[in-house]
Parts: structure tokens; C-alpha cells; sequence
């Protein structure tokens, strides 16, 4: 079977043509992550439980193709269309408000825990990421790589443990849609995210990364009006 992706405690493989195996470990551990996951978005018929205390779940899905993005925009060196990084911004930010209502969120997103089905809807992979939201902060216990997605808050941390807003995730969706679309990613002060999305200026997608991109947190929202 190809392995399409996977981390310690995910995988997905192609079984045989339209066909995938998601397979999900430690299922106690993260369930609210999966009990929110939108698996409207694919086809799933059969959903399997196994371990002596169901330790672990099973999902087959039909689906014509299902790739990372981290592989469409290496492979093809293509940038998303405007509508299809729209698609990405609501399918993904629509993942993270249902996390937020049971108070968890992720320090930042990357492209490589996201998951292309069929080439039109997006979901988000990273229920390793996930951490509890305390009066709108998450902690930092560990050295997280700081990537061209990263919040200015986790680029400037210097010492952990650490706290940072848990609006750190929507900073980074809005940077990993601004980088799918152009190829450019905004600086983290805030300074030029308008030449990045010059050519989108005045549209829908361009306010709502505007608020995505906003260098304080408090500022931030994950709106498409």
C-alpha cells in the first residue's frame, strides 16, 4: 500500500485504486479531535475498531484521489486558484472553531498535515498538535520549528515553557493560504502582507487573510464576509 501520509499516530494508504485506509492510534488520547473531524467531506464506509479496548480506529474511504498539500505544490509547482484558496480557508478554519468550542487549538499549522481529497476540500491531520486552551492561551513545553507559517508570538518566544495566544493558529492558516495562493509568504511584523496579496486587494479573500494576519492577536479573526 502507498503511504499518502503519515505520523506516530496517523496514517493514510491507498489500498488500491479509490480506496484509502485512515487509520487513527491512540484514539482515546485524541478523540475530540476526530469526534469533530468532518469526514462529511469523504466518503467513508466502513469504520472499524480494534485493540482490546478499541485502542485504535479504522476508517476505509472511497475517494478519486486524496494528496497532501505539501505534494500538490511540489509536484506540480502550481499555485491554488482564488476559489480553491478559499475552499482551503473556510474547510480548515471551519476545523478549527469546532476544536476551539472544546478548548483545544494548535500552535501552528503546517503544510504537511493537510490533506487534499479529490482535489476540492481540504482537511486539517494534526490532532498530534492539539493543546488545551486556558483563558485564551495555549502552553509551549517543547522547541516547535519556527517556519514561514509561524505567529509572530512563536517566533518571538525565547524561553519554555511559554504561553502564547491561542489565535497563533489562525495567524498560521492565514500565512499557508497567502503562500498557497502566491507563492510568497508575509513577514511576521506585519509590514507586507499587502504587496503578498496585492493582486487580491479589495476581494473577499484578501480581508478575510487581513484578519487572519494581524500582527496582534487580539485582532484576529477567521471570517469570510
Amino acid at each position: 500500500m502507498t503511504v499518502i501520509y503519515r505520523t506516530e499516530n496517523v496514517s493514510i494508504r491507498k489500498e488500491k485504486k479509490s480506496k484509502y485506509l485512515l487509520r487513527v492510534n491512540d484514539w482515546e488520547k485524541y478523540k475530540i479531535f476526530w469526534v469533530n473531524f468532518p469526514f462529511t467531506h469523504m466518503k467513508v464506509t466502513k469504520d472499524k475498531k480494534g485493540g482490546s479496548a478499541g485502542e485504535y480506529r479504522e476508517f476505509t474511504i472511497h475517494a478519486e484521489s486524496i494528496q497532501t498539500l505539501a505534494q500538490v505544490m511540489k509536484g506540480t509547482r502550481d499555485l491554488l486558484s482564488y476559489d480553491t484558496a478559499m475552499t482551503l480557508l473556510a474547510d480548515v478554519g471551519n476545523q478549527l472553531r469546532a476544536l476551539e468550542r472544546f478548548g483545544l487549538a494548535v500552535p501552528y499549522i503546517s503544510e504537511h498535515d493537510i490533506v487534499i481529497v479529490n482535489g476540492k476540500r481540504f482537511l486539517y491531520m494534526g490532532d498530534y498538535m492539539t493543546l488545551k486552551v486556558v483563558e485564551g492561551s495555549i502552553p509551549i513545553e517543547k522547541p516547535y520549528t519556527k517556519g514561514e507559517f509561524s505567529s509572530p508570538e512563536l517566533l518571538t518566544t525565547t524561553q519554555i515553557p511559554a504561553r502564547i495566544s491561542s489565535k497563533a493558529q489562525l495567524y498560521s492558516l492565514g500565512a499557508l493560504v497567502a503562500w498557497a495562493l502566491t507563492g510568497n509568504t508575509p513577514k511576521a511584523d506585519g509590514k507586507d502582507y499587502e504587496r503578498v496579496l496585492d493582486r487580491l486587494y479589495a476581494t473577499k479573500l484578501f480581508w478575510a487573510l487581513q484578519r487572519c494576519l494581524a500582527v496582534d492577536p487580539a485582532d484576529r479573526y477567521c471570517l469570510i464576509i
